[in-house]
């Protein structure tokens, strides 16, 4: 006998099901779980303009080119220089990235992930691991 999924919500409402008695979209099981963890403050509640400038640290930091801090400041599809230096300033005061000196030159910076941001997108992977595995 199958065991039989329980419905999840979202804002008081349950998540349509398919013929299986699972939720039919994979992305909103995601967002179910990341609300329930960032609510039981496992996960960290990031504003819009700090996630996805977190998003752009941690793309450049798996491929091994972490950004300059200069080159963080000429994503204008993001925002303007002078809210992305006080996103960067508050992504590094809630530790989820870190700012190194360029052992070359000294006058360059680069901006990586700290641990905790390695395990924040650790989470958001487990996460999205198991919302598409049922």
């Amino acid at each position: 006998m199958q065991a039989m999924m329980r419905p999840l919500f979202i804002r008081n409402r349950p998540l349509p099901m398919n013929d299986s008695g699972h939720s039919s979209n994979h992305y909103l099981r995601f967002l179910h779980q990341m609300h329930r963890l960032t609510k039981m403050g496992r996960l960290s509640d990031l504003e819009p303009v700090c996630s996805r400038l977190l998003d752009e640290i941690a793309i450049e930091d798996q491929r091994a080119s972490p950004l300059t801090v200069t080159a963080l400041m000429g994503l204008s599809h993001i925002a303007s220089p002078a809210t992305l230096h006080r996103k960067m300033q508050r992504l590094a005061q809630d530790g989820l990235i870190q700012l190194t000196i360029d052992a070359d030159n000294k006058r360059s910076k680069f901006v990586v992930l700290s641990k905790k941001g390695h395990r924040h997108y650790q989470t958001l992977s487990n996460l999205m691991a198991d919302a598409t595995s049922t």
